[in-house]
């Protein structure tokens, strides 16, 4: 199944351990603590993270899209009247790749040229396409070419 994956700041200030959303065709489909997604790349949203610089307040506005294989669900969390699965890791172990991450507030750079970017500050632009991108539950991206 196609899907985005992002880190939702919200469950995150809640304290909550399933940080990461899964979004399928425009609905959170669950929630999890680690994710894989397999043949990635990234989307962000330039209308967005304008506002976001401009107004302050929070919103998605980037994300992974790629291949991702439903865990066990460990269970569900009711939210506007529907249940939400939250789902297992889907691995236990470590990871080998390049941290990335993402922050809307980058002053630095116009909207055109907005990237996630590599702990080695390489930019990663919006073309690059990964084998695979791994959401671990230290609430950190991961990413192999």
């Amino acid at each position: 199944m196609i899907v985005d994956i992002y880190r939702n700041l919200n469950r995150a200030k809640q304290g909550k351990a399933e940080q990461w959303s899964i979004r399928h065709k425009g609905l959170v489909v669950g929630y999890t603590s680690a994710a894989l997604l397999k043949d990635a790349t990234t989307h962000v949203q330039d209308g967005a993270v304008e506002t976001i610089r401009q107004s302050g307040r929070k919103q998605v506005c980037a994300w992974f899209v790629g291949e991702w294989t439903p865990t066990t669900v460990l269970r569900t969390e009711r939210q506007r009247g529907k249940d939400i699965p939250i789902y297992a890791e889907p691995f236990t172990g470590g990871f080998v790749g390049h941290h990335v991450s993402f922050n809307p507030r980058h002053s630095d750079i116009s909207v055109a040229q907005r990237f996630f970017y590599s702990l080695d500050a390489r930019p990663i632009a919006p073309t690059d396409r990964f084998r695979q991108v791994y959401f671990s539950n230290t609430h950190t991206a991961w990413v192999i070419h």
